[in-house]
């Protein structure tokens, strides 16, 4: 067969397969998915998002003292002011809070404050003021509508939403004050918009990442995301002193792959190797497209021995795998991996090196082996 013939069986990818490549939909619900870099970065425009508003919140908090001074009676303000320094003052908090600024559980943990803090102070104000709350009645909206800003998962979107309603439940229980209708339903809407807002922005975060991060044909992380990400596990592993281990993979004689079959064929060959890859290594592992037909494998906290095992599974799942072209021809092909652990204090291109170099010992040995540096 042809080169040509099979440029003619083999289609183009459809638009909605490229599409869902690039995102699934799944990524928008939940972020079970999502790679602890993204959950990282993610995390990060939360934190700085959150510390923003918080300063905001916290100057209008102090400013609007004078507001209640002059509309209150003095009794009423006098009981106003303690809840609006504690409510400053968990904004300051979260202003000036540091800690971990990629971590997702902590960004969380920040904008759920930011969440509660106006809540539980509209529930007090309800109580305290029972009928004239009705000029704070605008507090849960605000506090619905800030939620927009934020990139979030609709699970994570609802749930933040939750404590909104419940105040305002609450709220009117407490003081006997009857809701408007008008108010619900305006709250209903403006939440249902603010998850869509905020599901909006999170299509657009990991769009954006993965474009950035991952090899358009196999998917896979890029070589430049690969080493954002090897640094950081060099630096974990000095840290706590653990052991981190990269493996260098090339496909054996993939030239003759694309000059036999063409190179559409050997696209199918990169994808199936890409998948068969993964699916060999730990949820933990970060495999990448190191460039052609050589693949990076990233294992935090593995040292050589157990690489190995890694190594060997993954070349005896290329060695079993077939791909075959629309016309039925089968397609074998083999790797050839070179495994090197971290050694400090060497940098990240001594490293790589040493794995470039037990991969050229296997390559010259054969082929379809593993060598250790």
């Amino acid at each position: 067969m042809t080169k040509s013939q099979v440029s003619a069986q083999i289609e183009p990818m459809p638009l909605i397969m490229r599409w869902q490549r690039l995102l699934q939909l799944g990524d928008l619900f939940s972020n079970r998915d999502h790679t602890k870099d993204f959950d990282g970065s993610r995390a990060s425009q939360i934190h700085h998002r959150v510390q923003a508003l918080a300063a905001i919140y916290m100057l209008v908090a102090l400013g609007w003292m004078i507001l209640d001074y002059i509309s209150m009676p003095l009794a009423q303000f006098q009981a106003m002011v303690p809840a609006r320094s504690f409510m400053a003052a968990g904004f300051m908090g979260l202003v000036f809070w540091q800690g971990r600024s990629s971590s997702l559980l902590l960004a969380r943990f920040r904008l759920a404050l930011l969440v509660l803090i106006p809540s539980a102070f509209y529930v007090y104000s309800a109580q305290l003021l029972e009928q004239s709350q009705q000029i704070y009645q605008y507090y849960p909206l605000i506090t619905a509508v800030q939620l927009a800003v934020f990139p979030l998962t609709l699970i994570e979107g609802m749930v933040l939403a939750l404590p909104v309603f419940f105040s305002v439940l609450l709220a009117s229980q407490m003081s006997g004050y009857q809701i408007p209708q008008e108010l619900m339903m305006t709250l209903v809407l403006l939440v249902a918009l603010t998850l869509w807002a905020q599901m909006s922005q999170l299509f657009m975060l990991v769009s954006l990442y993965r474009q950035a991060t991952r090899d358009p044909l196999t998917g896979l992380f890029n070589r430049r995301a690969l080493f954002e990400r090897l640094q950081t596990e060099v630096l974990r592993a000095d840290r706590y002193l653990r052991s981190v281990t990269v493996l260098l993979l090339d496909l054996d004689r993939f030239k003759r792959v694309n000059d036999q079959y063409g190179h559409l064929v050997g696209d199918k060959v990169l994808q199936s190797f890409a998948v068969a890859a993964q699916k060999a290594v730990r949820n933990v592992d970060l495999v990448g497209r190191y460039g052609g037909e050589e693949f990076l494998v990233i294992l935090p906290e593995t040292d050589a021995k157990h690489a190995l095992e890694v190594a060997e599974r993954i070349r005896e799942s290329c060695e079993a795998l077939l791909v075959t072209t629309d016309d039925g021809e089968e397609v074998r092909f083999t790797t050839s991996i070179g495994l090197a652990q971290w050694q400090g204090p060497e940098d990240l291109a001594e490293l790589v090196e040493r794995a470039d170099n037990a991969l050229y010992r296997a390559k010259t040995a054969g082929r379809n082996r593993v060598e250790v540096a």
